[in-house]
């Protein structure tokens, strides 16, 4: 058991590092489109009321022109109004692909983060309650149960925090083309609190076992760590941006995890068989 123990527990925490890594360039994709877009459509309002104004006194010009010089009045505001239009739909044409390029981006990163979370959760879960099995600590099970409901559960609810919301047919294609502008913070702020519980646990755990730890300096060190990483997930419920470092750390959290949990669930040397003494023979000096 203790060679499924360990590796179970160092796959579930290599799954962990790549959940991490993918949690953390997912969120920094997420910010970066926010910004853009907002920015985007900042302009793009000014643009459009300069525009109204702008074309309203054209509009205003051609009628008294027309109607001094004669002709069709109706035929030059609608000349003029599809030369003001060709611009606006290259801007319109532009934040269209923009968002197609968000969308296909983030719709590729955020399933394969989700599975990455729940086999971490779930192989560190098992690693954990087969540690319970051998020792019988009430600790070991309490991580088991922080790990497959606690990741497990909040890469779901981040799963469907980033998800879209809309599709939008292309010719005869349907394809996810805008998501959010903002995440869902309901899901969002769910996943953060669990999270923090997650990492505030398990450091927490790994704080109070230092004494019997292999490596107590290495111990401490990643208990402070999982403390800290739950504190800065925290700060997902006051905004989104705080899980680019609340991912940054978890991945050099279960960095430094890695070696520490191959370490701690070495399996124990098998003992050597000594040669046994045999009694004297007949004809041999007797024992003193």
């Amino acid at each position: 058991m203790s060679g499924t123990l360990r590796y179970a527990m160092v796959s579930g925490i290599f799954a962990g590092i790549v959940a991490a890594f993918m949690g953390l360039l997912l969120f920094v994709m997420f910010h970066s489109f926010n910004s853009t877009i907002f920015a985007t459509v900042l302009s793009a309002i000014g643009t459009l009321i300069v525009t109204l104004f702008l074309g309203l006194l054209v509009v205003i010009v051609v009628i008294v022109l027309v109607a001094i010089f004669g002709g069709n009045p109706a035929e030059a505001i609608g000349k003029f109004f599809e030369e003001l239009l060709a611009p606006i739909s290259v801007v319109v044409m532009l934040g269209y692909f923009q968002g197609l390029g968000y969308s296909l981006s983030v719709s590729s990163f955020n399933p394969v983060f989700t599975i990455f979370m729940t086999i971490s959760g779930i192989l560190t879960a098992v690693g954990y309650f087969l540690k319970f099995r051998l020792e019988r600590r009430s600790t070991h099970l309490a991580r088991g149960f922080f790990a497959i409901v606690g990741i497990d559960v909040a890469g779901i609810l981040i799963y469907l925090g980033l998800s879209p919301v809309s599709n939008y047919a292309l010719g005869v294609f349907s394809l996810t083309l805008l998501f959010i502008a903002y995440p869902n913070y309901f899901y969002l702020n769910i996943a953060a609190v669990l999270l923090l519980l997650v990492f505030m646990g398990l450091g927490i755990i790994q704080l109070r076992d230092r004494q019997e730890s292999a490596k107590p300096i290495l111990c401490v060190g990643i208990g402070i760590m999982e403390v800290l990483s739950g504190i800065l997930f925290l700060g997902g419920t006051v905004s989104y941006i705080m899980f680019i470092p609340g991912f940054a750390s978890m991945l050099i959290t279960l960095i430094l995890w890695m070696p520490y949990a191959w370490s701690e669930n070495e399996a124990p040397p098998s003992l050597s068989k000594k040669t046994s003494r045999k009694g004297p023979q007949e004809g041999v000096q007797k024992w003193e």
